[in-house]
């Protein structure tokens, strides 16, 4: 069954013809005149990623390729195969909801570093942490707030972090998610939960992370629904 034509089909029509007739840098003129026009909307989440996840990116952030390939220990080639997949949500394991982190390979310059891509929901704080070793953040998109430091790190810009240093950050509401690279030598302690870097990673609890861990492993494995009294 076919979908019903919208009432201004035949505008739209004409609208994505004519910009197909423009040179490529007016195309670009046009639509940004369109966006700043327009009023300012948030799409549902899901939505969002269902059309991040089928979207050609390919090459978008090549601009990155030659600092993640400089912190990774690996050659840019591979770091831009990378960088090429971060759009894709469902590489993203998510231990807390709207925060997820996609584990990579790097050399062995690293091979003690936990290595991962970190993408925070707009709106969202990432809890305190404390890194067991020094840290390297690169913001690739969006920025993080760090109260306790006073400090703003916006995309291209890398925060540095030392041993045994500890800190929470916060993705701002109106602003795009935070998608960034982190190198942390040694691991990092969050709640109580002790995560090790190298090829594998390792997870040791103390007594205070077991109720952490508890909590993780409900959410991650059951699905809760609200009780209904039943008719």
């Amino acid at each position: 069954m076919s979908r019903p034509r919208p009432a201004n089909a035949e505008l739209y029509d004409a609208f994505l013809h004519g910009l197909l007739e423009l040179e490529p840098r007016d195309a670009e003129d046009a639509l940004a005149q369109l966006s700043a026009e327009l009023a300012s909307q948030h799409a549902p989440y899901a939505l969002r990623d269902r059309i991040l996840s089928k979207a050609v990116l390919k090459g978008r952030l090549a601009h990155f390729a030659e600092r993640v390939a400089a912190l990774l220990d690996i050659d840019p080639l591979t770091a831009q195969q990378l960088l090429d997949r971060v759009g894709d949500s469902t590489l993203f394991n998510e231990p807390l909801p709207g925060i997820g982190f996609y584990m990579v390979d790097g050399g062995s310059a690293v091979a003690d570093c936990i290595r991962t891509f970190v993408r925070v929901r707009a709106g969202l704080e990432f809890p305190a942490h404390e890194h067991l070793g020094a840290e390297t953040f690169l913001v690739i998109q969006g920025a993080l707030e760090d109260p306790a430091r006073g400090v703003t790190v916006s995309a291209g810009e890398m925060q540095y972090l030392p041993a045994g240093s500890m800190h929470a950050f916060r993705v701002r509401e109106d602003g795009p998610d935070l998608v960034g690279i982190s190198v942390t030598h040694t691991g990092l302690r969050v709640r109580g939960v002790e995560l090790r870097g190298g090829a594998k990673l390792g997870v040791r609890l103390s007594a205070a992370g077991i109720p952490t861990i508890a909590r993780w492993l409900w959410a991650r494995f059951f699905e809760l629904r609200p009780y209904k009294r039943q008719a």
